[in-house]
């Protein structure tokens, strides 16, 4: 799959909405020319929540690679998500979050994804939010 802006497997942007992506589910292989390749949740009340399934493969022009996270929306990765193998041309190949987007990294892992033009690899957190990691690696 590819978007011209945003969210190339997967585009969350109604507040309220919970998106929950489960049991060995897999989001691979997008792209999208501006923010999350994989996944791109930007609003506030929303929720993405990501358990026992993998993000990989997935790559972005700008920011956030697999997923990218914005504007107070919250996501949740547990029980043994993978977010793998993902690219972005400038920063968070893995995983983004900015303007009070939230992160919980929950028994997880981010692992071998790429930034190349700028900053974090795994994960670029910036401005307000962040991100919670928990049992999990990076």
């Amino acid at each position: 799959n590819n978007a011209i802006t945003n969210g190339g497997g997967v585009f969350n942007v109604s507040s309220g909405s919970v998106v929950t992506i489960t049991n060995g589910s897999l989001v691979q292989g997008n792209s999208a020319g501006n923010t999350g390749g994989g996944l791109y949740s930007g609003v506030a009340g929303s929720s993405v929540l990501i358990s026992a399934s993998t993000i990989a493969a997935n790559s972005v022009i700008t920011n956030g690679g697999g997923l990218y996270i914005t504007n107070s929306s919250l996501v949740t990765l547990t029980n043994g998500t993978l977010v793998q193998e993902n690219s972005a041309g400038n920063s968070g190949g893995g995983l983004y979050t900015l303007s009070g987007g939230r992160a919980t990294i929950d028994a997880s892992s981010v692992l071998s994804n790429s930034a190349v033009g700028s900053h974090g690899g795994g994960i670029y957190s910036g401005g307000t939010g962040g991100i919670a990691l928990a049992n999990g690696s990076v």
